[in-house]
């Protein structure tokens, strides 16, 4: 079975929702009366393993390259009006 909800409805009962493609059923979520994204289940996957690195910090660490960049940019000045915003 297949059922179409609007964003504000999605957001609205989300649980719901989530719960219905859980059992099964496929959420088409449409901007506008225009398809944009599936809401469906899925494969119940194993996490994946955690994996030793294969080189160390410092190897790894040398073959990173600068950026350079054409225009001047300050950083510090980038940060504090970031951090204004908030």
């Amino acid at each position: 079975m297949t059922t179409r909800v609007g964003i504000a409805e999605l957001k609205a009962h989300l649980s719901e929702y989530v719960a219905r493609a859980k059992a099964g059923e496929r959420i088409v979520v449409c901007d506008r009366n225009t398809p944009v994204a599936e809401l469906g289940a899925t494969e119940e996957r194993a996490p994946l393993p955690i994996t030793q690195p294969t080189r160390s910090w410092p190897e790894l660490a040398a073959t990173l390259k600068p950026v350079k960049l054409n225009f001047p940019v300050d950083v510090v000045a980038l940060l504090r009006e970031d951090r204004d915003k908030r």
